[in-house]
């Protein structure tokens, strides 16, 4: 598997497209039990390489090298500070 997949239609599809299928999926499934739930998905890319991160959704940081922070919560959450969140739909 690559992130992306290849550009040839007869082999497999990426793990970002499988992953945001699976997510729809699931949104549509529980959307199906009860009619009146609600959901909003909001995606983020972020490259690492040599040790340093990069927002691939941030035209700014492709070009300069803007400073991202992992952060580790109370809860054991990990998120990475400054990263640009858009948000999505099916």
């Amino acid at each position: 598997f690559t992130m992306q997949g290849c550009d040839d239609p007869d082999s497999s599809i990426g793990i970002i497209q499988l992953a945001a299928k699976d997510v729809f999926q699931s949104i549509k499934e529980e959307k199906s039990k009860d009619s009146n739930s609600e959901c909003s998905v909001s995606v983020s890319y972020v490259e690492i390489y040599n040790e340093e991160l990069r927002d691939l959704l941030n035209d700014n940081s492709r070009k300069s090298s803007t400073s991202l922070t992992i952060r580790e919560d109370k809860r054991g959450g990990i998120s990475v500070e400054g990263l640009k969140e858009v948000a999505v739909k099916s």
